[in-house]
């Protein structure tokens, strides 16, 4: 199934705000339109999917991006047919672009019963909401303190008539009283004696029920203050007694809704901060089949606006168009509170094959240690199971699933009492919120220097703009992973500009005297591996060093953009603060890495009383630890002639027969050959293959070419061995014909400043004295050595 990128503006916007939508090609218009809400939540929050239109618009003759708003003329035609096909639509990308049109808007002028005339607000509300509404005489209106409900107002028996139909064409010269406006763009400032009406009011001392008990808790009956004031006008057309999905007694109503006598008091009205959603959440039952883009509006309805309402400090987000790998690990549904994610939901069509159920503990990896449970829920079409997830047997693992309630949303009895079980579980999220914080920060999008960064509960993923990071990032990581160097985090995936790294780690600085030993400790043991390569991080500082989840006792070193070989140039973009003075200058190295863990230990929050002196003489013993061991290894210990190893008689008849290697060719310039940092480097030896030699004296004289090649180049260039024993020594062998050829690939590998090195036998086994059987080549840059045997076939 393949995907359509589509470009798409919003009427009456600039052609610098055209945005993509990717859509799979086989979905249709109206998946289109739900999309389209859901990547724009804010924006078309009170306006259904359906309502929207979408129009195919030309592309202007200049350039789209200079273009100015498409105007909706003759030429563009609209996407009516919900049914229709994305493919069919668009089988051509280059005939224009989507232009999204919402419903119609009437802007109202606005007085609240009980106000005066001083308080008049503007409102604009889509032509197909539901209203109530007076219409009273502007005459005078100045000098009134209180205009009030006369003799002229009109009341509306039908509480959802639309209000295209009331205000066909509002008139400047007089006042709408609205009692209950779904879509205030503006917010009057609130009396003092208004307070009182806001809703829902505050559950104190809320206490974190043990999971075997949030059924009861859910169930919970709401206190008269809990409960949504409704009119009576609003209150009677809940009630059904017809039979069908509708019924619903004036019990079940009451469970949610709370009856007051005066129908222009105690109504919820945009000055208190609530907007009327709940009333079509009863009215507006799902579709009982269809794509899941068509079930988005109710599950809205049902789930996240009445969680937006309860939790005013939270925050929604949902998958979206983010880039593949990113969306199957986001919660198609996540309500956020100070970064953390205590609510979150998976959404399937009624006819998805994939199970939402599991889909939900899979995108879930448990890194909350004080935490009894998340809670979340799980939809499949008008099916809706409240869950909570629970911890794992390890941490680090999947959640289990504990079913709490489940609804069918067909039912308006289901819905409402689906209200009383969502404004119940909203009192937990802030608590529950709370106990996470520790775990860091989910699915926040954090833009830095160089990349936006996104996270989940398992990785890290980051999204850059100049692709010569990402490959240099792939090096890094590869030369790390080679070398395995301890406390680090790695690359699981790259695809064009996004990386996902892991494991994901608690951004944190060490709070005791243990956790602040663990972190040096930790960090020292990274860059005694690291700066054997030599590789150096050169921008460790607290909050590039993470602790894990699964055990609090590690630490790794994060964020390798800037790391750097031993040829490092200097950074004056880097911040005086947090980086040494060496990393300013050229050719600085691994004292910039130590002088950041003093850095660590300068700013950790534990309780150590350590001056900046003290923390990098501490820092200094690092260093001593760090060098000491690189340099343990380079020298072997001096033996007495005596006591050194006698070689037996097969060995000092092949130390006897050491050949030749022969210099008639004079060499280049050996010391012009500098690889890139990471570039890999090889030696080929073209072994002879009409000589006819045994497996064992071609080793032999391969060790002899090898051995030539690397004496010369220790005095001419040692940076060029240094660089090829750090990438790995890769020596290819490779079949040559003839003396003839050998003689040809020396002097082409010479000209191009490569050392060369061929070998004489002398003669005293197998084959005769002079004979010429291997050419060594390298070591150099790969493609460097292939522009002089990258033509021959392998040994």
């Amino acid at each position: 199934m393949s995907a359509i990128d589509l470009s798409c503006l919003v009427s009456g916007d600039g052609a610098d705000k055209i945005f993509p939508v990717d859509i799979p090609s086989n979905k249709t218009v109206g998946a289109l339109k739900e999309l389209i809400k859901a990547e724009w939540p804010v924006r078309f929050k009170h306006i259904d999917a359906v309502d929207i239109q979408l129009f195919k618009v030309p592309l202007p003759e200049e350039d789209v991006e200079q273009a100015g708003d498409p105007p909706l003329n003759k030429d563009a035609k609209e996407l009516s047919s919900r049914r229709a096909k994305i493919a069919a639509t668009f089988p051509n990308l280059e005939e224009g672009y989507i232009v999204v049109n919402p419903a119609a808007i009437i802007e109202l002028r606005c007085l609240v019963s009980g106000d005066t005339t001083k308080e008049v607000f503007t409102v604009k509300i889509p032509r197909n909401d539901d209203i109530f509404h007076v219409s009273l005489p502007r005459n005078g209106a100045d000098r009134a303190s209180n205009p009030g409900i006369n003799e002229d107002a009109k009341e509306l028996d039908d509480p959802f008539a639309k209000i295209a139909d009331i205000f066909q064409k509002p008139q400047g010269g007089e006042i709408q009283v609205i009692a209950a406006n779904p879509v205030a763009q503006w917010k009057r400032p609130r009396s003092p004696g208004s307070e009182a009406r806001i809703w829902p009011p505050k559950r104190q001392n809320v206490q974190i029920p043990a999971v075997e008990h949030l059924v009861a808790f859910l169930n919970k009956p709401l206190s008269d203050a809990e409960k949504l004031p409704v009119s009576r006008s609003i209150f009677r057309a809940l009630i059904s007694t017809t039979p069908g999905r509708n019924r619903c007694t004036e019990e079940e109503v009451s469970s949610v809704f709370r009856l007051t006598y005066d129908d222009n008091d105690g109504i919820l009205t945009s000055e208190d901060g609530i907007l009327v959603h709940f009333i079509p959440t009863v009215t507006n039952p799902p579709p009982d089949s269809g794509t899941e883009a068509a079930f988005i509006s109710a599950w809205d309805r049902n789930i996240r606006d009445i969680i937006e309402r309860c939790v005013s400090s939270g925050q929604t987000i949902r998958a979206g168009n983010r880039h593949t790998s990113i969306r199957q690990l986001r919660p198609a549904y996540g309500f956020l509170i100070n970064k953390t994610c205590p609510f979150r939901g998976e959404e399937k069509g009624p006819d998805s094959m994939e199970n939402p159920r599991e889909e939900l503990s899979r995108k879930v990896t448990w890194i909350y240690n004080s935490t009894p449970y998340i809670l979340g829920y799980y939809a499949s079409g008008p099916t809706i199971s409240l869950v909570a997830l629970t911890p794992p047997a390890r941490l680090g693992g999947n959640p289990d699933i504990y079913n709490l309630v489940q609804t069918d949303l067909r039912w308006r009895r289901e819905r409402i009492q689906n209200i009383l079980h969502i404004i119940n579980l909203s009192t937990l999220l802030v608590p529950l919120s709370r106990l996470m914080e520790g775990s860091g920060a989910e699915f926040m999008r954090i833009q830095r220097r160089t990349c936006m960064i996104e996270s989940t509960s398992s990785f890290i993923f980051k999204t850059y703009q100049d692709l010569a990071i990402v490959r240099h990032l792939r090096s890094v990581y590869a030369m790390l992973k080679d070398h395995d160097v301890p406390n680090v985090d790695y690359l699981s995936y790259n695809r064009d500009q996004v990386v996902r790294l892991e494991p994901r780690g608690i951004q944190m600085k060490p709070h005791t005297k243990q956790e602040l030993h663990d972190c040096v400790r930790c960090v020292l043991e990274a860059l005694v591996a690291l700066h054997k390569i030599p590789l150096y991080h050169r921008d460790i500082r607290p909050d590039n060093v993470i602790r894990r989840v699964d055990n609090p006792s590690l630490w790794f070193l994060i964020d390798w953009e800037d790391a750097s070989g031993p040829e490092t140039a200097a950074r004056p973009d880097f911040a005086t603060e947090t980086h040494s003075p060496d990393v300013f200058h050229d050719g600085h190295g691994a004292e910039v890495d130590i002088w950041g863990v003093g850095l660590l230990i300068e700013n950790c929050a534990a309780p150590v009383s350590l001056p900046v002196a003290a923390a990098l003489s501490l820092a200094s013993l690092g260093l001593g630890y760090v060098l000491g061991s690189k340099t343990a290894y380079t020298e072997s210990p001096k033996v007495a002639p005596e006591l050194a190893p006698q070689p037996t008689p097969a060995a000092q008849d092949d130390e006897d027969s050491s050949d030749d290697e022969d210099e008639t060719l004079a060499d280049g310039d050996l010391s012009l050959i500098k690889p890139g940092l990471l570039e890999p480097c090889k030696m080929v030896l073209v072994v002879r293959t009409d000589l006819g030699m045994t497996s064992g004296k071609i080793a032999a004289q391969c060790g002899h070419a090898t051995l030539a090649c690397y004496k010369a180049l220790l005095k001419t260039n040692p940076a060029l061995l240094k660089h090829w024993e750090r990438t790995g020594q890769a020596k290819i062998a490779l079949k040559g014909s003839s003396e003839d050829q050998l003689l040809e690939l020396e002097a082409i590998a010479k000209s191009l400043n490569l050392c060369a090195r061929s070998i004489i036998d002398a003669g005293r086994t197998q084959i005769a004295a002079g004979s010429r059987t291997v050419l060594a080549i390298g070591p150099a840059p790969v493609p460097l050595i292939n522009q002089v045997t990258g033509h021959l076939r392998l040994l």
